[in-house]
């Protein structure tokens, strides 16, 4: 019999053997009451206890189907079916090797730092960060400095050259607007408080021109009166309207200049979880508080990892570019977060993690200083005023008063929304400082969570629910 094999669901998704890339392989098809596969003269039986309807080889117009699984399976394809989406999903070892290896050229050079933030966060409360925007409102203040003070920073965030960084964020930020699966915006601006600066003082357009090259950020100029309000609206239109009141609009604005950059993020995930299948389950928080609280659920196949210190696994979001990692911590001193992204495997997983929404803000001040950013912050030593300002008197210096990050985020059965602001907010020395093997991953104690850009490895977003909210 010559028929053209072809590998079919009952969809009817029809793919063809030779896009497989067999090589010299040879496959030939027994009819029998089991369904046989002979590859390179070794013959393998099989049963698609998944699809009970089409276990057995089916002959149509002179094609014989047989069960998708079953090839996969021989083939060492792994095999997904989004039945939302009508799509049959397959991933050779090859591509996944390859992914792996990608992930590896592309890392990010701080990118073990980013997580290392996690050591110090707070354990009283939950909390949610943004490594990106923090190391991108950094940035804008590294490229206005000069010696110690740009090298301290440069150093702290992993970054080598700071050209490459800043033609890096100019692609990025291209990039993440003109992506269709997931809403992914960065906004940059850089703001002078006109009733500090007096007459003379101005950002150079050296430095203002770079911003806009780079950063597509803007340039504002208000007084003491209005610059903390009209930022506040800024950010707040940046994301969504979920970033709202960061600077105290009660009082005069006694910096010098901000320099802000924010980030909105909104997507859906790959593989949606039910609203029918959320449902009441108990949560015990670090105090070994114990709360009834909402539990979304599903079975189905994820990246998954697992050793001695920690659970970890992968929800893509739609696109599967930008993924959330949620990491259940047995020893959380000895993990090994990167290690554990780099050795992920494909299982069927019975997830049950909770919907939850916080909010939070911090200033990142001391964990810059103790991560190795000193002189930016000393109001004596400090180097900005001659390549971000002109005008600047010679016996005025201009510092980091502080760095502040405010943060939200929501998830639910459809996907996850969130965003993140951050506020470099630079003073004189006259202002006043300032194996098909079920899996189960079940988030009902503390567990960790980031939010990252697949493709270069950038921590987008970090955060732990440790309390009841």
């Amino acid at each position: 019999m010559k028929n053209s094999f072809l590998v079919g669901l009952a969809t009817g998704i029809v793919i063809s053997s030779a896009s497989l890339a067999f090589a010299n392989s040879q496959i030939q098809v027994m009819l029998n009451d089991r369904l046989k596969v002979e590859l390179d003269g070794v013959v393998q039986e099989f049963r698609d206890e998944t699809t009970n309807e089409i276990q057995y080889p089916i002959t149509y117009h002179d094609r014989t189907y047989l069960p998708l699984r079953t090839v996969a399976d021989l083939m060492n394809v792994d095999v997904d079916y989004d039945e939302k989406n009508n799509t049959a999903i397959l991933r050779t070892q090859e591509y996944i090797e390859n992914t792996q290896s990608n992930r590896e050229e592309k890392k990010d050079t701080k990118m073990k730092n980013d997580l290392d933030l996690i050591k110090y966060m707070t354990k009283s409360e939950n909390y949610m960060v943004s490594p990106f925007s923090l190391r991108m409102a950094m940035m804008l203040a590294a490229n206005g400095a000069e010696g110690k003070t740009k090298s301290e920073i440069l150093d702290t965030f992993g970054i080598q050259n700071i050209e490459e960084y800043n033609q890096l964020s100019q692609e990025l930020i291209k990039k993440y607007q003109g992506n269709k699966n997931v809403t992914l915006n960065v906004a940059n601006s850089i703001w002078l408080n006109s009733s500090i600066a007096g007459e003379n003082v101005q950002f150079t357009k050296e430095y203002v021109d770079l911003i806009a090259k780079y950063y597509d950020g803007t340039a504002n100029v208000e007084n003491e009166n209005k610059i903390s309000s009209k930022a506040n609206s800024w950010i707040a239109k940046k994301t969504n309207g979920k970033i709202k009141n960061m600077l105290d609009e009660k009082k005069k604005a006694d910096f010098l200049a901000l320099l802000i950059n924010t980030i909105y993020f909104k997507g859906a995930w790959a593989n949606e979880f039910d609203e029918y299948a959320t449902f009441k389950e108990t949560f015990t928080d670090r105090n070994n508080s114990k709360a009834e609280i909402d539990f979304m659920h599903k079975t189905a196949k994820y990246d998954y990892f697992e050793d001695n210190n920690m659970k970890m696994i992968r929800l893509p979001y739609k696109g599967y570019e930008t993924s959330m990692y949620v990491v259940l911590p047995k020893n959380e001193k000895k993990m090994d977060i990167e290690n554990a992204i780099q050795n992920m495997s494909m299982y069927k997983v019975e997830v049950s993690i909770p919907k939850f929404k916080t909010e939070y803000s911090l200033s990142f001040s001391k964990i810059l200083q103790q991560l190795g950013v000193n002189e930016a912050f000393n109001q004596a030593n400090a180097k900005f005023k001659n390549v971000m300002f002109k005008g600047v008197s010679l016996n005025k210096n201009v510092y980091i008063g502080d760095v502040l990050q405010k943060t939200f985020i929501e998830v639910d059965e459809a996907g996850t929304e969130a965003a993140a602001a951050t506020a470099v907010i630079m003073n004189t020395t006259s202002a006043l400082p300032q194996p098909e093997e079920i899996k189960e991953f079940k988030a009902n104690k503390p567990f960790i969570y980031f939010i990252m850009d697949e493709n270069t490895n950038q921590v987008l977003f970090m955060g732990e629910q440790a309390f009841i909210s």
